[in-house]
């Protein structure tokens, strides 16, 4: 199992972007069944425009629950994991359920304009934390 490296928190923005963008790959993954199953059901229907909302309601929740049941068993997502990088309390304690339920919760707050919320709050944090971060008094930091 990987250890955190404590004090590392400021040298993984760019990591977590990746990491984003790996997650954002593997929640696509997931969704796009649903999404089809779901287009070929309305399409059919005769409803077009409500394909966007209906997909929008599904496949958030499950992004959501992706990110709170990984970073709550272990810290880390798929992407994570593949960067090296995972989520601990500040004093270096697991992340937890309730750390993760947290910082994930507001993640759609964080990922606004395309994650530009989330940098800014990072970059402009003395411990590089995005706003779910700061409620959940949770970093991310490399592992070894």
């Amino acid at each position: 199992m990987s250890e955190p490296v404590m004090g590392s928190q400021g040298d993984v923005l760019g990591q977590r972007i990746v990491a984003v963008i790996i997650d954002g790959l593997v929640n696509a993954v997931i969704s796009l069944p649903i999404i089809f199953v779901l287009v070929l059901g309305i399409l059919g229907a005769g409803g077009s425009e409500q394909v966007a909302s209906l997909a929008g309601y599904i496949t958030t929740p499950i992004m959501l629950l992706y990110y709170i049941v990984l970073e709550g068993l272990y810290g880390k997502t798929l992407g994570k994991m593949a960067m090296s990088i995972m989520v601990v309390k500040e004093d270096g304690s697991e992340c937890g359920w309730d750390g993760s339920l947290i910082r994930n919760v507001l993640r759609p707050v964080d990922a606004l304009f395309g994650y530009l919320v989330g940098v800014i709050t990072i970059l402009a944090s003395t411990d590089s934390q995005r706003i779910g971060d700061h409620a959940a008094s949770t970093i991310v930091v490399k592992t070894e």
